[in-house]
């Protein structure tokens, strides 16, 4: 709803069959308004697991979150929490009951969420992915 200041995405992903080469299969995806500012998705070469944030200068950050690749034809439960706050923006991650991301002071374009999307969003992340027990909440002011 409109004033949403904190979003939590929580669901089970069993990614069967990687898309293309160069490109990533998403988790879930974070919106103001048609601008996408932070996700997390399985990058379709490696399988690692990555959070990309929008920065204000239009650019985009990519972080690591973890060591090894995402297994194919496994379920994987993920948690995303943000609280989107400009400069101050605060994203958490957990992947399979582990935490593995955590901080506070992410700078991003936005100050509200509109939107959270699980799944790909264009034909180049062609991949099959499952997605059970989807919980969507979000927290206003």
């Amino acid at each position: 709803p409109p004033g949403t200041r904190e979003a939590y995405a929580d669901a089970w992903f069993n990614i069967t069959r990687a898309g293309l080469h160069a490109d990533n299969i998403p988790y879930f995806r974070f919106f103001s308004g048609n601008t996408r500012f932070a996700d997390t998705y399985r990058d379709n070469d490696n399988g690692q697991l990555w959070l990309r944030v929008l920065t204000p200068r239009g650019s985009f950050t990519y972080t690591p979150l973890g060591e090894s690749s995402v297994s194919l034809n496994v379920w994987h439960h993920m948690v995303m929490h943000v609280s989107p706050n400009g400069s101050s923006t605060k994203i958490e991650v957990w992947f399979d009951g582990a935490q593995v991301y955590s901080n506070a002071h992410v700078d991003t374009v936005t100050s509200s969420v509109t939107r959270v999307q699980n799944g790909a969003e264009h034909y180049a992340q062609m991949g099959d992915e499952y997605i059970d027990d989807l919980i969507v909440k979000s927290v206003t002011n």
